[in-house]
């Protein structure tokens, strides 16, 4: 089997997120209340940002493998000790653990795999489009499992990342290339390139923008469904079918990777507005599905563009930086998102939203493609 296979199928195992399906309920089966759950995955959110980029620079100034392998044992401890019951500081102890394991993956995942590629654009999106695919298994799999008994998808999410671990143990080390001195230079030098590349901070500030986006459109699903009177038990089909979109959408960038970024984000400007409107049963559900698919190829083109524009001896601290960037700006979209549609329909906040991705998003694009024309 090549080095870079063994690479990618451990980054794929590496989404087998069983356990989300059932997680709440899980909790309030070991006594922890509702609203004290969402606390731990509020805790949870936050360790997850304040250990995203001191991780990645761990791995760029020492091994993104070691960093991968770490995580991943670390996450199917985690995962293992979720089995027991505890207090609330139990389970938040536990989350902590769960949350440098997947801090330590972030950024070193997609570093090491660089470093290994010959063709870094074909392997990504086999990467991406496979790792969709695992994940609404996952998801589908673990709703099952959770039938038989609670802690089946907590096993086989354990299981999956201990799996994923051996496969990166059995593969080949790749030595990082230091141009820093220390990791307190290290973590400087990435922040300071992120800024001072003005391609690669103009691609961040649109890829994080969507990115966050992506994120906080699932949290939508629930009230949205709810509105438009779709059976519950047509929820699970409809958010799968959106996610094998997503693959499509990174099996049609692998085909076609050269289309036209800033008509693709008219589009998905287009698309976000029409999830909407409400009136017409139908189209909020097709603007998702148009929605996840433009998803799938964008944030491949962008993930691509981005790579290509990062040393790499920083890469995982770039990485990292971006996807804390992502993750406090869903957290400002979920709560903005809570605040206005309360008060509004979902016309005006979609419109709202369409409107803020825009004014935004079309600056950093412009300016990419007027930075990308001067080097042709």
């Amino acid at each position: 089997m090549q080095n870079v296979t063994k690479i990618k199928i451990a980054l794929v195992l590496g989404v087998c997120q069983f356990w989300l399906t059932s997680f709440v309920l899980y909790l309030n089966t070991k006594g922890i209340s509702l609203e004290q759950t969402y606390f731990l995955l509020s805790f949870y959110s936050i360790l997850i940002v304040v250990f995203e980029y001191p991780t990645g620079v761990i791995g760029d100034f020492f091994s993104h493998k070691a960093s991968i392998i770490i995580g991943f044992l670390l996450y199917s401890f985690s995962l293992f000790l979720f089995s027991f019951s505890g207090s609330i500081y139990y389970y938040g102890l536990i989350l902590t653990i769960t949350a440098l394991g997947a801090s330590l993956v972030s950024g070193s995942d997609i570093a090491l795999l660089h470093k290994a590629s010959k063709n870094f654009k074909k392997d990504l999106s086999q990467v991406k489009f496979y790792s969709f695919i695992m994940a609404a298994v996952a998801i589908s799999t673990g709703g099952f499992l959770s039938t038989l008994d609670l802690k089946y998808p907590l096993y086989a999410s354990a299981f999956a990342f201990l799996l994923g671990s051996l496969f990166l143990i059995f593969s080949k080390n790749y030595k990082n290339e230091r141009i820093a001195g220390n990791i307190f230079a290290t973590a400087t030098l990435g922040f300071r390139y992120a800024i001072a590349n003005k391609e690669l901070f103009n691609l961040i500030k649109i890829s994080s923008l969507l990115g966050a986006f992506f994120i906080s459109l699932k949290w939508f699903y629930n009230p949205l469904f709810i509105k438009l009177n779709i059976p519950l038990d047509y929820w699970g089909i409809i958010i799968a079918a959106a996610g094998i979109l997503i693959a499509i959408g990174v099996w049609v960038f692998n085909k076609f990777p050269e289309k036209n970024i800033t008509v693709i984000f008219f589009i998905l400007i287009l698309s976000i507005f029409s999830i909407g409107i409400t009136s017409i049963v139908a189209l909020p559900i097709v603007a998702i599905f148009l929605n996840q698919l433009l998803r799938g190829y964008i944030e491949t083109q962008l993930d691509v563009k981005i790579n290509k524009a990062i040393k790499k001896s920083i890469r995982a601290s770039v990485l990292s930086l971006k996807n804390i960037i992502i993750k406090v700006e869903s957290s400002a979209m979920i709560f903005f998102f809570g605040i206005i549609i309360q008060r509004n329909s979902f016309l005006v906040m979609m419109s709202i939203f369409a409107i803020g991705i825009f004014i935004l998003g079309i600056y950093p694009i412009l300016k990419i493609k007027k930075l990308q024309s001067k080097t042709i």
